[in-house]
């Protein structure tokens, strides 16, 4: 279906991305606009300096919407820097290697080919011609795939059963409901943030999957006892389905793995698209746990707003780290005005109640109106394909709830009748 995008809007939505790094994950800063031919048109808003990036699928069109920026593409004589102030338009050649430097801001929009290839080189040719194995993941040759693997966390778990490779898994969390299956198959070996070491020294594994910092210490003990170990650091729905691609090149299921990437896109393709006839989106405030208050990682932000709604702590989504998303004053989620609420708080039961006896909250929409949920954090919180598929299916029924109540509302004006009918849970 075709629809005119208005791209301030979509603008709004996104964090401005502060002192842009070749390292930076900008992903969050960057509004999808509409499909276009084998890619996207983006938007988004950053200061400093992108890696190195080239599209070898198609010529790239960058238009500065407003700021300044320049923009360094690599031909084989060397670097050709090009300054573009608001207004003005460049095509990068295919395959062609460039970069931005910002240092006061810039937005710019895209029609961008994919897959896009980064590099972190101050050369990115010449580190190119060392690598002995092209490939969009990087993966190290194996020479052997693995046939004992210890999952430390659910969705690698998860992932390995819906690639029909289970029966490499000799272990896994004890956390794992995903699937049903597996607690009754497989020995649980860990926590998240403990695991028993002997147990997993006894099951002789020959690879071990972790995620994150919260597991390095883990890492580190059993790579002291020889072990090899592969830690995940996924954050946002592009870096699960880089998961998903490497996971699958790890144990052969390359091919697989695509197939379970197409199928989790054209779902939330459809999703995104059911969505944008909404006449108004919500704001969600989504609650990752409640003393003290933590907002919603980056890929529960991204999916929210493929759901139609829209992320109240979306500036706060791209911090990796709990810690960077607490927030300080219970009293900015009262001044945010969430028309939904939704609580995820892993490893305890969610408590509307609590949420509703808040001291100030009565005046948010979302209490107002009856509109708080709960999604297990089973579905949502892990960064693999639950929460791309029942996680997103759970944010766009309860989008569409708000939809049909808001319609009522405005049609009616009878707050208290919406508020009866609000499906609050308890």
């Amino acid at each position: 279906m075709t629809k005119a995008v208005d791209i301030q809007a979509e603008l709004a939505t996104r964090p401005f991305l502060h002192d842009r790094c070749k390292d930076t994950d900008a992903d969050a800063a960057f509004a999808e606009l509409a499909k276009f031919r084998e890619g996207a048109v983006f938007a988004g808003s950053f200061s400093g300096e992108s890696p190195w990036e080239r599209h070898r699928n198609g010529d790239e069109l960058v238009h500065v919407l407003s700021g300044a920026t320049t923009l360094t593409i690599m031909t084989d004589d060397g670097p050709e820097t090009l300054a573009m102030t608001a207004g003005m338009i460049a095509v990068v050649p295919q395959g062609s290697w460039h970069r931005f430097h910002s240092p006061d801001g810039v937005t710019v929009l895209t029609a961008t080919p994919q897959p896009t290839d980064h590099s972190l080189a101050e050369d990115p040719r010449e580190a190119e011609s060392r690598l002995s194995q092209p490939s969009d993941y990087r993966t190290p040759m194996l020479t052997a795939l693995p046939e004992r693997i210890v999952c430390l966390t659910e969705e690698t778990t998860e992932t390995l059963y819906l690639l029909g490779e289970q029966h490499r898994i000799v272990g896994i969390s004890g956390f794992t409901v995903r699937p049903p299956q597996a607690r009754k198959e497989k020995p649980k070996v860990s926590a998240f943030t403990s695991a028993k070491i002997d147990k997993i020294l006894a099951l002789e594994p020959d690879l071990v999957l972790g995620f994150s910092d919260l597991q390095a210490d883990i890492a580190a003990t059993l790579i002291r006892h020889g072990l090899p170990v592969h830690v995940f650091n996924q954050r946002s729905v592009a870096q699960i389905f880089e998961m998903i691609a490497m996971l699958g090149a790890m144990v052969g299921a390359s091919e697989r793995a695509r197939e379970l990437i197409a199928h989790l896109k054209t779902h939330m393709d459809a999703v995104k698209q059911s969505a944008a006839v909404l006449s108004r989106r919500p704001r969600i405030y989504f609650e990752e746990w409640d003393d003290p208050l933590i907002s919603g990682i980056r890929w529960v932000s991204e999916l929210i707003e493929i759901a139609g709604g829209i992320d109240c702590f979306a500036e706060q989504a791209v911090a990796p780290g709990a810690k960077d998303r607490i927030i300080g004053d219970p009293t900015e989620v009262v001044r945010r005005q969430p028309d939904i609420i939704i609580g995820s708080w892993c490893g305890k039961k969610f408590r509307p109640d609590r949420v509703r006896q808040r001291q100030g909250w009565t005046k948010i929409p979302a209490v107002r109106h009856g509109h708080v949920y709960e999604i297990k954090s089973a579905d949502i919180l892990q960064p693999g394909p639950a929460a791309l598929g029942d996680g997103l299916d759970r944010l766009y029924e309860i989008v569409q709830g708000w939809a049909q109540d808001h319609r009522l509302l405005e049609e009616t004006g009878d707050s208290e009748g919406i508020r009866k009918s609000g499906t609050v849970v308890s």
